[in-house]
């Protein structure tokens, strides 16, 4: 599964259409118990497998003051079928780090911002994404490539050639 920001498969519609939200103090009052003022961006990411229909999306909470990602938000598009467990359709991500604030923003997220539009929006970008991943000629896979060109560990000298270059050494 190879997930990926919405801003390397369409950054022009994703400079146009990424959700973020304002928080003032009003009168001196602070707007939660844990969130602090000021700009918030949620940006969006994708699986681009191409055998895959997880019909997810994966918001990543930015402050933007300091570039601070606070809280990893995991949204599946279907509502959850009978019997399942409460929560199964958004929740903050369990296998990415999340700040003290970060419960808050899931509740802001389901109260103020994810309204019909704005899930309508994130269902068009998954299709978006999802018609990246199937054209091996778009950009994004050349992203990809270079993010695990990046992130590969340096191969290790086998003994053989270390011994070879010591030998080389020793004849000088």
């Amino acid at each position: 599964m190879s997930i990926i920001l919405f801003f390397h498969i369409n950054p022009e519609v994703a400079r146009a259409e990424t959700r973020d939200v304002s928080i003032y103090p009003v009168d001196g009052i602070t707007p939660t118990a844990t969130i602090p003022a000021g700009r918030y961006a949620f940006l969006e990411h994708y699986c681009i497998d191409p055998n895959c229909d997880c019909r997810r999306v994966l918001l990543a909470v930015l402050r933007q003051a300091d570039r601070k990602v606070v809280a990893m938000i995991s949204h599946g598009f279907d509502k959850p079928k009978p019997g399942s467990l409460p929560g199964e359709q958004t929740f903050l991500d369990p296998l990415n780090d999340q700040s003290e604030c970060a419960p808050e923003f899931l509740k802001l997220f389901l109260d103020r911002v994810l309204d019909p539009l704005y899930a309508s929006r994130l269902k068009r970008h998954y299709e978006l994404a999802k018609a990246a991943g199937k054209d091996p000629n778009h950009p994004v896979h050349r992203v990809l490539r270079d993010s695990r060109r990046e992130h590969r560990p340096k191969p290790k000298r086998s003994d053989a050639r270390k011994r070879e270059r010591r030998n080389r050494r020793r004849r000088r």
